[in-house]
């Protein structure tokens, strides 16, 4: 049963391909459509061999340089990595058959998801650097990427596929060469920049580009370095995690547009994937199968909130902006009564992207806690700093993604408008709102049952790295519980000690909307910066604060406003809340 699979992934590959080669060649009523029924034809292919737990399988096709062949293989880490490849692409292809693109944006979508499905089928060096190349279109800043890729794989042996490497395992210095090329690599993929502010490469970027980053993470240094590998390539990777998180973090809370928000959000995924990759490929090492369970769960967690959630802040991001007519957070406010179900979306998006319970962010950050608790332990306190290290990155993080994600959301969706153009934004066309919320659903539901999620379909990945059919989870719904009981109460004690009604909504800071100002104060209102910034003064005001970049005309009379971004006090209570976090689970977990 799995040989006719195998065939029909790599005929759709090879028919992805060529669509986006002769793209022009396509009439303009139909673009979009073949790709994202090739996409889901891809999806659906690659659920049997995960459900049914179908046994691996290769095969060798008669293409390629003269001396060469194809080697093509579908196995359950393979497959459950080209499914969610394969459903961020069918999302980004019918949001592009709705909404006006350009050729070239078809092209990168289209190509970009044929060259990573082919990555990820791919069973030689060969075929995987082919694909890289494909996947390269999308930012030529990438080129470096398919030859450390297939250096590192020709460290491992360059043999004639990926079983004769297993069979024929590296040494160590040959293999610890390989696993840094393959991190330098994946670091350098997950980092696709943006200046043109494109929304097909953040879309790509999020949903094809981090989880092929973190497949060859596993494959490489995991998979194909077996037992050469070593415990201190779990250091090497969780430095790089720590290196990553904090600065995507911090950028997410103190930008001042809403696509660089979510962009950074996005690419945070990229720094706790490697930490993940770093704790399954130590604990391997160590032969330690229960905090390998978690790592390669967390794994597939975070790879399954880079597709689902980025690739649908992405393209609700660009449906808030193109509404909006900006881009800038001080200018948008009230999108959630203009625009509900755009809204609702992009707060699924945020939801899934931050550490609140039962979001899909939160159970990631659960697994990754409980592989550290249970990770081998090295001596002296050298050994222990790389988990102390992760620890404190992943609490700090933790605290400015859900600062952030509120933050943005708030100020776009709730409140009051701030601009005319915003006033006037209208809801997305039925068929772009649908894309949305399936795709909203899909990040909700993997993150309100995260344990079904995993049976269903990363227990053969889990069961090929540790041989243990035990799929790790949480209760998700206790979590969601305890969160509701203590939001509710902060919100009845709140209602408790308000000594009068308000005329208006908290966001409106209960006051009534002057006659002559129907977009309020143009003093009071907020730039974006920071978490609570103040209402300016007349000391805060300055008129060498440069305009900002908007897609809208300026509005005349509306002063620039200085805020401070984060105060000292506003950090050290960050940190805490953040270190409050790790310490409850920790706590829950005794």
């Amino acid at each position: 049963m799995t040989d006719p699979i195998l065939l029909f992934l790599t005929a759709d590959i090879a028919a992805l391909l060529g669509l986006g080669l002769f793209a022009a060649a396509l009439p303009p009523a139909v673009k979009g459509f073949p790709a994202m029924m090739l996409s889901g034809l891809g999806a659906l292919l690659c659920l049997p061999p995960l459900i049914l737990r179908l046994d691996p399988l290769s095969a060798l096709l008669p293409f390629g340089p003269p001396g060469f062949a194809v080697h093509v293989a579908l196995d359950p880490l393979s497959a459950f990595f080209l499914l969610l490849v394969f459903l961020a692409g069918t999302a980004l292809h019918a949001f592009q058959a709705a909404v006006p693109t350009t050729l070239s944006e078809q092209r990168a979508a289209t190509i970009g998801l044929a060259g990573t499905a082919l990555a990820l089928i791919g069973a030689d060096a060969t075929t995987v650097a082919a694909g890289l190349m494909a996947l390269c279109l999308v930012d030529r800043r990438l080129i470096p990427v398919p030859f450390a890729i297939l250096a590192a794989i020709c460290l491992c042996g360059f043999p004639a596929s990926f079983g004769a490497i297993r069979e024929s395992s590296p040494g160590v210095w040959r293999g610890s060469a390989a696993a840094a090329l393959t991190l330098c690599a994946a670091i350098a993929m997950t980092q696709i920049r943006n200046p043109d502010r494109c929304w097909t490469r953040d879309a790509v970027s999020a949903g094809i580009a981090v989880p092929l980053g973190l497949y060859l993470l596993a494959r490489i240094p995991g998979d194909l370095c077996g037992p050469a590998a070593r415990s201190w390539w779990g250091s090497a990777m969780l430095a790089a995690a720590c290196a990553i998180v904090i600065p995507r973090s911090w950028q997410a809370a103190t930008a001042l547009e809403a696509d660089e928000a979510m962009a950074a959000l996005s690419q945070r995924q990229a720094g706790l994937g490697i930490a993940a990759a770093g704790l399954m490929v130590a604990s391997r090492a160590a032969d330690f199968p229960v905090p390998t369970s978690r790592a390669v769960a967390a794994l597939c967690l975070i790879a399954a909130g880079s597709a689902f959630a980025g690739t649908l802040a992405a393209l609700a991001g660009h449906v808030i902006g193109a509404g909006a007519g900006t881009y800038r957070l001080s200018r948008m406010g009230g999108l959630i009564g203009l625009m509900p179900g755009t809204s609702a979306a992009l707060g699924a998006a945020l939801f899934a992207l931050s550490a609140l319970p039962p979001g899909l962010g939160f159970a990631s950050l659960w697994l990754l806690i409980q592989a550290i608790l249970s990770a081998p332990r090295a001596d002296g306190v050298l050994g222990q700093l790389p988990l102390v290290a992760i620890v404190g990155a992943l609490a700090v993080s933790a605290a400015l993604t859900t600062a952030a994600s509120v933050r943005v959301f708030g100020i776009t969706a709730l409140g009051r408008p701030r601009t005319p153009r915003g006033s006037g934004a209208d809801e997305a066309a039925p068929p772009i709102r649908n894309v949305l919320l399936i795709v909203s659903g899909a990040a909700l539901a993997a993150g309100v049952a995260p344990e079904p999620f995993l049976w269903l379909l990363a227990t053969p990945v889990i069961g090929r790295f540790t041989g243990l059919s035990v799929t790790p989870g949480y209760n998700a719904l206790a979590f969601a519980g305890l969160f509701a009981v203590a939001t509710g109460a902060a919100v009845l004690a709140g209602r408790i000690k308000r000594p009068e009604a308000k005329l208006a909504g908290v966001w409106a800071d209960g006051m009534r909307l002057p006659y002559a100002l129907p977009f309020g104060e143009p003093n009071a209102q907020a730039t974006g910066e920071g978490f609570l910034p103040p209402i300016p003064g007349p000391k805060m005001l300055s008129p060498k604060i440069p305009a900002p970049k908007i897609l809208a005309p300026d509005i005349p009379g509306l002063p620039g406003v200085a805020l401070p971004r984060l105060t000292l006090q506003s950090s050290a209570s960050l940190v805490a809340a953040a270190f409050g976090i790790v310490l409850a689970i920790l706590a829950s977990a005794l």
